[in-house]
């Protein structure tokens, strides 16, 4: 039992957010071996260079036409290496901004990085370009400062490309957060994520756990999968899965269950999500063994 948890825990991480979210470590400045590194000049910039030397007004208007129609961010492929490619974020500034930050896991850091984009002299073309493996996944968003200044609230989605997800919490005590998504050329595939018409559907009942004066009113959703009989003489096993409103809108768990089971990757489960609030989850997922006899009575 505690195998097929694990699988099925490896299975929701790899299918649900592939590599969406590539986690970040230790110190600022990345090691020669990580394997994301920062570039001068990618390709794309540095032809640009040239052209607005000749015909600026005309070059700057044929780059973000082009831009436009084939979104962001550019990715190129490099001649010397088969497996990296060279990944370029682009805003289009106006008069008033003065800096751009990306908000992206592309330096080795314990948090997510606020990492400052170049603005191209005498253009409105901030851009900001790094190598790495082609198989990446993984959210961002931007951040452009006008000359007031600003805040981690007015960080945005990239304008320019046009996948994006959206982040909301139960209860909308936080607000909700929509970030782009950049995929490399060979990153994972995302067939388990998506409705399969093969793939018969379990059920998702919604519920209210009470867990008196000391766990509160906690909203959990119970998944049964296809088929389910409740008088079945063999039980199903069970997985108990917390941030449940993550699992269930963040991550589409009872599809991906549901095609899991369909193509026999997993056995049938019976799956219980457990909302943890924002103002208890700390200690909800901390070690606390209250809340675990709690859970599990």
């Amino acid at each position: 039992m505690v195998n097929a948890v694990r699988v099925l825990f490896l299975w929701l991480m790899l299918a649900g957010y592939g590599k969406h979210v590539l986690l970040a470590q230790a110190t600022r400045n990345p090691p020669s071996d990580y394997p994301i590194q920062p570039v001068e000049t990618a390709p794309l910039i540095a032809a640009l260079k040239t052209q607005i030397r000749s015909q600026k007004d005309v070059a700057l208007e044929r780059f973000w036409r082009e831009i436009e129609h084939n979104g962001t961010p550019v990715i190129e492929r490099t001649k010397s290496d088969s497996h990296h490619v060279v990944v370029t974020f682009l805003l289009r500034g106006g008069r008033e901004t003065q800096s751009v930050e990306l908000i992206a896991p592309l330096e080795n850091v314990p948090r997510m990085p606020r990492l400052p984009l170049n603005r191209l002299q005498g253009t409105n073309v901030w851009y900001g370009s790094w190598r790495m493996p082609d198989d990446l996944r993984f959210t961002y968003r931007l951040i452009p400062i006008g000359s007031a200044g600003n805040s981690q609230q007015l960080a945005v989605p990239d304008p320019l490309n046009l996948r994006n997800m959206t982040i909301s919490f139960e209860g909308g005590t936080v607000p909700t957060t929509e970030l782009a998504i950049a995929s490399m050329p060979n990153a994972p595939p995302e067939e388990w994520i998506a409705k399969q018409s093969t793939a018969p559907e379990g059920i998702v009942v919604k519920n209210v756990l009470n867990g008196g004066a000391r766990f509160g009113q906690r909203t959990i959703w119970v998944y049964t999968p296809p088929g389910y009989d409740p008088k079945s003489p063999t039980s199903y096993p069970l997985v108990v899965l917390f941030d449940g409103f993550s699992f269930l809108h963040w991550m589409p768990t009872p599809t991906i269950l549901n095609n899991l089971i369909h193509a026999r990757k997993i056995p049938a489960f019976i799956a219980v999500l457990i909302d943890d609030p924002p103002n208890t989850r700390s200690s909800d997922l901390g070690y606390n063994a209250e809340f675990a006899e709690y859970v599990s009575k």
